[in-house]
């Protein structure tokens, strides 16, 4: 596409999001250059509506966009904007259809065709005009890539065809077809502000209230939702729920299996702690239970101070030995020994000439 082919028209007060975001779509899709739309593509000190009227016969393609407020969207005096001859949208489009460009309406989130009788006489002929649509996410993306799709067939065909007569779209069982597999709640608000008194109004509302009944169910919660199951829904939503049901039943099982590890991980700790508790008291006793003695001995002479002495080797103690730690020392006092040990030190001590006045029981 060469210059500005696609031209979006928009009113601000009704569809200005989401025509920012088929802009953004369509830009990505043909290139910046091939779309005109007004906020993104005025030059700056450029008069408004001269560059717009000069633009306009210069694109191939006016895309009208029609939002559930398009017919209604009023002034500071109450009048609607649709009927004032100077109202911008309406010039937009005029000029458009005098041009002889092919103009797309676009019904964007379940707004319905106009009826001829709904608009200026200037402008009754966009009713018979093939229309598409554009819905809310999740559905934006799917709609947007049937339009792009439609534009890029147009390119070599001179045409663009999409898929939606405008003849079919005025009525509500037609607008209905295309949000009964929808699951965003707007969308059946809008069709019962828009639609009062058919006989989908009633399908609509039990459709609306499901899903606001489904949005307060946790959805973590698997026997929640295995309630909700259980409650008769649309079948859109009823094949939500099911996929809902088997993410919540493999997070309880995966939760379920993580609290099995944490809790053996716990118990092993525990008992590593409970052994490690016992073998200290297996100890404990063992050493409490363990005969320990001290013998007190002393040189037979005036001086009466004590030493530990501490060697189990008493079979290879000499006089000699004695002797020479009696000259340094006055007294031997041994500690903590077996009764074994203490009663073999009494007795080599006795056999070396030396006295023993004491075998206690002995503190560890």
């Amino acid at each position: 596409m060469a210059g500005h082919s696609i031209f979006i028209g928009y009113r601000r007060d009704d569809t200005a999001d989401v025509s920012g975001r088929v802009y953004d779509r369509l830009r990505g899709a043909f290139g910046e250059e091939a779309i005109f739309k007004d906020v993104d593509n005025m030059p700056v000190g450029i008069d408004f509506p001269t560059h717009v009227l000069s633009i306009l016969p210069k694109c191939r393609i006016f895309l009208a966009m029609i939002g559930p407020g398009w017919l209604g969207v009023r002034d500071e005096q109450g009048e609607r904007r649709l009927d004032d001859p100077a109202d911008w949208v309406r010039i937009e489009i005029e000029r458009a259809l005098s041009t002889g460009i092919q103009i797309v309406p676009v019904l964007v989130n379940g707004a319905p065709m106009p009826s001829s009788e709904q608009l200026p006489e200037s402008l009754r002929s966009l009713t018979r005009l093939n229309a598409a649509f554009v819905r809310r996410d999740p559905d934006f993306h799917k709609d947007m890539d049937k339009l792009i799709a439609a534009l890029r067939a147009g390119e070599s065909t001179g045409r663009v065809e999409v898929e939606a007569p405008a003849q079919g779209l005025a009525g509500s069982a037609a607008a209905w077809k295309l949000i009964e597999t929808s699951l965003d709640v707007e969308d059946f608000i809008d069709f019962e502000r828009l639609f009062p008194g058919t006989t989908e109004l009633i399908q609509a509302a039990r459709c609306r209230r499901q899903l606001q009944a489904w949005a307060e169910v946790s959805k973590s919660d698997p026997d929640a939702v295995a309630r909700f199951q259980r409650t008769p829904v649309f079948p859109a939503l009823e094949a939500e729920v099911a996929r809902a049901a088997e993410r919540a039943k493999s997070e309880r099982q995966k939760n379920l299996a993580e609290r099995l590890m944490q809790e053996e991980a716990r118990k092993r700790a525990a008992d590593e702690s409970k052994a490690v508790k016992a073998r200290q008291e297996a100890e404990e006793l063992a050493r409490l239970a363990a005969p320990h003695y001290q013998v007190v001995i002393h040189r037979v002479g005036p001086r009466r101070d004590l030493i530990v002495w501490a060697t189990s080797n008493f079979a290879d103690l000499r006089k000699e030995d004695v002797e020479r730690m009696m000259d340094n020392l006055p007294a031997v006092f041994a500690v903590n020994l077996s009764r074994t040990d203490a009663h073999a030190l009494v007795s080599r001590l006795a056999f070396v000439g030396t006295q023993a006045v004491a075998v206690l029981p002995g503190i560890s």
